[in-house]
């Protein structure tokens, strides 16, 4: 029992030091990296920069994604549908208006449901994850609108021409 428990202070001690040095590792290559790293100078090292800072596997940011998925899965499925795209239109509407009382509210309560802090006062990660897409459904259902209206203008003159050339022939 003597032996094992010199062991165990061995192992005890062995760890602490290897738990020493990796702290010690950590920390010059945290530093290091600092020195080294270079700002992102082009907008697409701005946005793998943004891509990197954010933590994918985090439930709610995934959450997040279905749910834009899913609203353009609506969108696509009842795109002929008129009263279903005006009722979603309106509520993606209200969802970018309400941008930034969400942004705020998340700034104060992220430690709940995150790991970090992605919610600053300028609501950048608000906008690019979260309005930005809505907006992108927005115009896309607003070309919808406007390519539905129109065929609905060509259709209406056609049956109006029909209707004419039948009064015509009588």
């Amino acid at each position: 029992e003597f032996a094992r428990g010199e062991e165990e202070e061995d192992a005890s001690s062995m760890a602490s030091t290897f738990s020493g040095i990796l702290e010690g590792v950590e920390g010059e290559i945290l530093e290091l990296a600092k020195k080294t790293a270079k700002p992102p100078e082009s907008f697409r090292d701005h946005l793998e920069a943004f891509a990197t800072a954010i933590d994918w596997r985090e439930r709610w940011i995934q959450g997040l994604i279905f749910f834009h998925c899913l609203l353009w899965l609506i969108f696509l499925v009842f795109r002929r549908r008129y009263n279903v795209q005006c009722v979603l239109f309106f509520v993606v509407l209200g969802l970018v208006a309400s941008a930034e009382r969400i942004n705020t509210l998340c700034r104060d309560r992220w430690r709940t449901f995150s790991t970090q802090n992605y919610f600053d006062e300028h609501g950048v990660f608000a906008a690019a994850l979260y309005s930005g897409p809505l907006l992108a459904l927005g115009f896309v259902m607003m070309f919808n609108f406007i390519f539905s209206s129109a065929n609905l203008l060509v259709q209406v003159k056609r049956k109006q021409l029909g209707i004419d050339a039948k009064k015509k022939k009588k």
